[in-house]
């Protein structure tokens, strides 16, 4: 079963562009399909969200196949790196929850750790879905193989 997150890794390339890694996906499959549809949503091919469940994919390639936890990412450590993830379209809606979440998580202290809080909830979102995409493709797989068994026994018989 550990193929499979492999298998998924390897359908990534990564390269430099302009001093940045940029992170792409074959266009077949269900990899693609998945991050199309529910990591993409209504948004535009995004790096950032490329590169998160790439490497939401590394965490799982790196546990116990039989005892999957969602993979706990972190965010950027640099201000340089979370001011540039505030400029993309897709972080209005996570900075403004974050604003709003300061009554129950107390008030940012300064703009970076509220951006790092933005950030984090992205981070959180990719990382559930990819990790139940991933449970959802072992569990596809464990019953195709059930599935086979089941008509190799039936012809034994």
């Amino acid at each position: 079963m550990s193929n499979i997150v492999n298998d998924f890794l390897s359908e990534f390339s990564v390269h430099s562009k302009e001093n940045r890694e940029v992170y792409a996906v074959d266009r077949e499959g269900d990899l693609y399909e998945f991050i199309r549809d529910e990591i993409h949503e209504d948004y535009l091919p995004d790096d950032f969200r490329f590169k998160t469940v790439y490497r939401a994919l590394e965490d799982l390639s790196l546990q116990d196949q039989s005892d999957l936890n969602v993979p706990i990412l972190e965010t950027d450590i640099y201000n340089t790196d979370l001011s540039k993830w505030a400029t993309r379209s897709i972080s209005l809606n996570y900075l403004n929850d974050a604003i709003e979440q300061q009554e129950h998580f107390g008030i940012a202290q300064n703009y970076y750790e509220l951006i790092g809080r933005a950030q984090q909830m992205e981070l959180d979102e990719i990382s559930c879905k990819v990790y139940q995409f991933v449970q959802y493709e072992i569990e596809k797989f464990q019953a195709q193989i059930d599935a086979e068994d089941d008509s190799e026994s039936e012809w034994e018989a």
